[in-house]
């Protein structure tokens, strides 16, 4: 008898969970417990039991395609910059500005939101105009980590311009 895949769900919801933290991917935990729990139905859909033990090829299964999808993630970091419309006229705003215009009350009210990371991703990124990578050898991180200052700099001015009522962010 086989098992209901909700059932596989919550029985291998802790090795989901345990992956994750092995992995350290708790910034976005959903987008990969989704990648998880996808990857387990792919497992449940392909397993056969004269081929040995489920659990194992879950296991295999559940790293090798978050893995993948950290990879994909990493990569796509790497070669663009992305921006959804929401955001886009507030990084234009603030690659027009200059260094010294940082405080300039147009934009400062949505300075106030960001770490000071992610206001030196800002400054250096996008008013001296440096590479991530260029950036991260400065800072001594990887590539990858000031990706991470770059979404969440950008996911907190669109909510900042939402909170403030900017009109460009409805």
């Amino acid at each position: 008898m086989t098992l209901h895949f909700n059932d596989v769900l919550k029985q291998y919801t802790p090795l989901i969970k345990g992956q994750i933290k092995k992995l350290r991917l708790t910034q976005d935990y959903d987008e990969y417990y989704q990648v998880a729990a996808i990857a387990l139905w792919g497992a449940h859909q392909r397993f056969s039991p004269e081929k040995g033990d489920f659990a194992a090829y879950a296991k295999l299964r559940v790293r090798g395609d978050l893995i993948s999808h950290l990879r994909k993630e990493s990569l796509m970091s790497e070669r663009f910059l992305l921006t959804d419309e929401s955001t886009e006229h507030l990084l234009e705003q603030v690659q027009a500005e200059t260094t010294d215009q940082m405080a300039d009350f147009s934009f400062h009210p949505f300075l106030q939101f960001l770490s000071p990371r992610e206001l030196l991703y800002v400054q250096h990124v996008l008013f001296l105009g440096k590479s991530r990578k260029t950036v991260a050898e400065e800072q001594g991180v990887t590539i990858n980590t000031v990706a991470s200052w770059s979404k969440t700099a950008r996911r907190k001015l669109r909510e900042a311009g939402q909170t403030l009522g900017d009109p460009r962010t409805d």
